[in-house]
């Protein structure tokens, strides 16, 4: 294969890249149930592993050839990185905004938890010395911890 033909292949795993972390921002600022994000996530995965090897392939056949695009190949190549970058930080800003909602959740159902189960209290020792569990038990959503 040419660079030029890899390139275009490498050019269309980022699109599909942006696209699906696109997809998946919108899925996440959504509220209410979402049962496709494991599978973006699995093919986010998957296109960021084809990217690298890809990648990888135009190093080992020309350490550079990002230096050696010129013009439209050029171009192309910019804009569309430009374009993962800020797909790329808008996907992580919302994975952030999420996981910290899930911990605040999972923290809020734990308290309530040792209140209504009365285990947020004080152990004695032998000794008579005092302790308080420093973690909350494993909680447990939908048979999975």
């Amino acid at each position: 294969m040419s660079m030029r033909v890899d390139l275009a292949e490498l050019l269309d795993t980022m699109i599909d890249l942006i696209r699906l972390m696109e997809e998946e921002s919108e899925l996440l600022a959504l509220s209410g149930p979402r049962g496709t994000i494991e599978a973006i996530a699995q093919a986010k995965i998957r296109l960021a592993d084809r990217m690298e090897a890809q990648c990888a392939a135009l190093y080992r056949r020309d350490p550079g050839w990002m230096e050696a695009l010129a013009g439209d190949d050029r171009r192309a190549f910019a804009e569309t990185s430009e374009d993962l970058n800020r797909a790329a930080t808008v996907n992580s800003a919302i994975l952030e905004r999420q996981i910290g909602l899930s911990a605040e959740m999972l923290d809020a159902v734990g308290k309530e938890l040792e209140r209504v189960t009365g285990r947020g209290g004080t152990t004695y020792s032998r000794r008579g010395a005092m302790r308080r569990p420093r973690s909350s038990p494993p909680l447990s959503i939908d048979g999975k911890f």
